[in-house]
């Protein structure tokens, strides 16, 4: 049968990974919205209308304009997504660290019992050479 802090241990990790992508998912998200936003202004910049472009040139840019606006408007629900994934990272990792630090004093109680009885076996043996030594002279 499985330790049952083994178990928790496995579960706590897996979270800590889902919660590790869904944190990098975002920040990515975030940096495309962003790079985006910043493509889009040099479009716009960089955009001058001739008189055979008049007409094209103000519809392009009501477009692009409309683009940057939606994307400016989500910018702030990624910002809150990349905000709580990061708590929920810090959470998972630290719900990892106090198992695998559990663990470790477990595991060095365990080896202290393991280390105290065979000390325990070894003075009992010694007492009853030194008892049958002194019994023989």
């Amino acid at each position: 049968m499985a330790d049952p802090y083994e178990i928790l241990l496995k579960v706590a990790r897996t979270r800590r990974d889902a919660a590790a992508q869904a944190l990098n998912l975002a920040q990515q998200r975030l940096t495309q919205v962003r790079a985006e936003i910043a493509r889009l202004e040099a479009i716009e910049r960089g955009t001058r209308s001739t008189d055979e472009t008049m007409f094209a040139t103000g519809t392009f840019l009501c477009q692009i304009s409309r683009r940057k606006r939606q994307l400016l408007d989500e910018i702030p629900g990624l910002e809150r997504r990349v905000d709580a994934a990061k708590q929920e990272t810090l959470e998972a990792f630290g719900e990892c660290k106090r198992l695998e630090v559990l663990m470790e004093r477990q595991a060095r109680a365990a080896a202290q019992e393991a280390a105290r009885r065979e000390t325990q076996y070894v003075d009992e043996i010694a007492q009853l050479q030194y008892q049958h030594r002194t019994v023989r002279s």
